[in-house]
């Protein structure tokens, strides 16, 4: 006896685990986006989830309604960004609502991928399957692997071709069975029109950051709108004009008043009035805690006074949020920070506190290594130019500046001989790239803007400011490490070939007394790669013996290459 669809009834969906995808960094970001019967995504609800973790493995269940649910487009993108040249695959799942009450989906589906030299693009498996109103699901049938058409009955079905018009009104031809089956897989190789040339910036918003209040509630600013004053007893919030969705940023508040208030990161959605949308994360040091949506989630911090300076770091690529005191390092206070929106700073103010905001404009008081400053040196306009200039170094088929568009990229840095200079590395260091030697279109351009450059011109000169920074003893280090994890990227170690290439470039012109000898050793003792404690503890190595190692401490805690290296100048 058939069963007929109630308007609480849900379909749930379940991502289990990928599978064989073409990428190199395990951070994978799922998504599904229900869709209508011309494949279109709606405009007018919350239609799409997403899934970011940094494995393959999800088992990650989603709630649909019932009424309008005829389809589903199912992406997976290569790190956090959703962008066509990240894509990796997708394929469009048309869904019979009725037919599904009966028989579930639980299936292996192979991806479609838009790289026409790519014949396997991996797989995911997905199960679907109805809930009625009360009762539970997900329970009912055994994972298959399909590619292009799929019937999970065992009726025998007929193979049908039909096209799906795209809103650009081109026909998308796609092969589908009868649709008495519950689940019909679409292999699409089109990206809908609107996101043909899609690019999601880490930061959008006002390039000048300030403060307003949040709806229904009433603080005093400043002309420049980013002192705040509160003569309320209770918490009076307010947001900035600043959205982010990845990336590491940092902003620093001058604590006043009476100094109760808190401050943080909301979803950008969030009101304390409006109960149940969104969310804040932050920290109050008058009271030592850290709040969730302005509740008390645990003790944390220390306790801050008027003219404390306040920093506040949020890393959104690892979801966490942590705080500084006039430059000390307090902690994490929150882990998980995850949601489907944009994140926005907050701050909530009462009884007279007083705040005062630094975004960026001027120098921080206190500059945290590998954040970037939410203000934004550059316009709309001048980030659309960006991104014509980027395309100079790069070919249509693959939009990373690389090889030989990497050394015309150099010489209009002036970098005159990128294997004997420093600067491709410096520029990796400041844009964070992943990849040696080779820049992405979202590295380069979040690197222009958080750096304020507008043009290679602009670019070369902020290139020679960074490398003269390196003189600083910590910048250098800083620097030193980055080097090593950009260039074994997935390895733990690095051939001794690379490192020493690299060290002829760095730590050579250091004058260290025993360079020549150390590369002596490395080359005539076989020593084929480079791990990261031996690369890490050099300089400190060289600091402690820059000339001989007469004073040698066989009982120091130096990594078992170094004592092998002084063994290797005894002997010899």
């Amino acid at each position: 006896m058939a069963v007929t669809a109630a308007s609480n009834d849900k379909i749930k969906v379940l991502i289990f685990e990928a599978k064989d995808l073409n990428v190199k960094n395990a951070k994978i970001y799922c998504e599904l986006i229900l869709v209508d019967d011309k494949g279109i995504a709606g405009k007018n609800v919350k239609l799409t989830k997403t899934i970011r973790e940094s494995s393959l493995k999800w088992n990650q269940p989603f709630d649909f309604p019932v009424n309008g649910f005829k389809g589903l487009r199912v992406r997976c993108w290569e790190k956090h960004l959703i962008r066509k040249d990240r894509l990796l695959g997708q394929f469009l799942l048309d869904i019979n609502t009725t037919q599904l009450i009966n028989e579930p989906f639980d299936q292996w589906v192979n991806f479609s991928s838009l790289k026409s030299n790519e014949l396997n693009a991996g797989s995911l498996r997905i199960k679907i399957d109805y809930e009625e109103a009360g009762k539970s699901s997900l329970s009912r049938s055994t994972a298959k692997t399909v590619t292009g058409t799929t019937s999970t009955s065992t009726t025998t079905t007929t193979t049908t071709t039909t096209t799906t018009t795209l809103s650009n009104g081109e026909n998308l031809p796609k092969t589908r069975e009868a649709l008495k089956n519950s689940v019909v897989i679409i292999q699409e190789q089109l990206l809908d029109p609107d996101e043909e040339n899609q690019f999601e910036d880490l930061r959008e918003g006002s390039a000048n950051v300030t403060f307003k209040p949040l709806v229904g509630f009433d603080l005093t600013l400043s002309a420049d709108r980013l002192d705040l004053s509160s003569s309320s007893h209770n918490s009076e919030y307010a947001t900035a004009d600043v959205y982010i969705s990845g990336g590491k940023w940092f902003y620093e508040v001058r604590i006043g008043g009476t100094c109760n208030l808190d401050i943080g990161w909301a979803t950008k959605k969030f009101n304390p009035k409006s109960k149940g949308v969104g969310q804040s994360w932050t920290y109050d040091g008058l009271k030592c805690s850290s709040l969730v949506s302005g509740e008390k989630f645990e003790d944390f911090g220390e306790a801050w006074k008027a003219g404390d300076i306040i920093g506040v770091g949020f890393n959104a690529d690892q979801n966490i949020i942590s705080y500084f005191k006039n430059g000390h390092f307090l902690g994490v206070a929150h882990r998980n920070v995850r949601s489907e929106e944009r994140f926005v700073p907050i701050a909530a103010l009462n009884r007279n506190a007083t705040a005062s905001f630094n975004f960026g404009s001027k120098p921080f008081a206190f500059e945290q290594e590998g954040f970037s400053p939410l203000f934004s040196r550059l316009t709309k306009q001048q980030k659309e130019e960006l991104k014509k200039l980027f395309d100079r170094y790069t070919v249509e088929a693959n939009p990373i500046i690389q090889g030989e568009q990497l050394l015309l990229f150099a010489a209009d840095l002036l970098i005159s001989d990128p294997t004997t200079d420093s600067a491709l590395l410096v520029l990796a260091w400041k844009f964070s790239a992943e990849t040696q030697w080779q820049f992405s279109r979202d590295e380069f351009i979040n690197g222009c803007v958080i750096h304020g450059c507008e043009n290679m011109q602009e670019l070369a000169a902020k290139l020679r400011l960074w490398k003269e920074e390196l003189l600083n003893e910590n910048k250098f280090i800083s620097f030193y490490k980055f080097v090593f994890d950009y260039l074994r990227e997935e390895k733990r170690i690095i051939t001794t070939d690379e490192a020493i290439q690299v060290w002829d470039i760095l730590i050579k012109p250091r004058d260290w007394g025993l360079y020549n000898k150390w590369v002596e050793f490395l080359k005539n003792e076989n020593k084929t790669a480079i791990n990261k404690d031996t690369w890490n503890q050099l300089p400190s190595f060289m600091k402690e013996y820059p000339v001989d190692l007469n004073n040698y401490d066989e009982l120091a805690s130096w990594p078992v290459m170094y004592d092998e290296f002084v063994e290797f100048i005894k002997n010899s």
